[in-house]
């Protein structure tokens, strides 16, 4: 399963926005239905993890208690969940890195541009 850091914006408001760190795709999804479909921006996918959609499914229904049984009317009853962002139907748009490895490339060129901004200054 995909897991992603994205920002928030509460009930859609985009003065209140908030960083969401390590979140899986389901919780994604919720977010959206708590939120709005366009609160939830600036997905990265951080990680590509084993996760049981069981163990899943219980821990989003022990977090996300309002609207009450949010989970079950997302997902329904029982049954796997999304694994990737293509699953859950989440739009490009919404994302800025789709895969774990273009993730990295992106921190290794930004580490990279740092490097050469501190060897000009050093050489200054």
């Amino acid at each position: 399963m995909q897991i992603c850091n994205c920002t928030v914006a509460i009930g859609g408001e985009a003065g209140m926005t908030v960083l969401k760190e390590r979140v899986t795709v389901p919780e994604l999804a919720i977010l959206r239905v708590i939120h709005g479909e366009d609160a939830v921006r600036n997905i990265e996918v951080i990680a590509d993890e084993s996760v049981d959609s069981a163990d899943e499914r219980s821990r989003l229904g022990s977090l996300y208690k309002a609207p009450e049984n949010v989970v079950r009317d997302t997902f329904g009853a029982a049954g796997a969940l999304p694994k990737t962002l293509d699953d859950a139907g989440i739009s490009d748009e919404f994302v800025i890195s789709k895969t774990v490895a273009a993730t990295k490339r992106k921190a290794k060129a930004s580490a990279a541009q740092e490097m050469t901004a501190a060897e000009v200054a050093d050489a200054e």
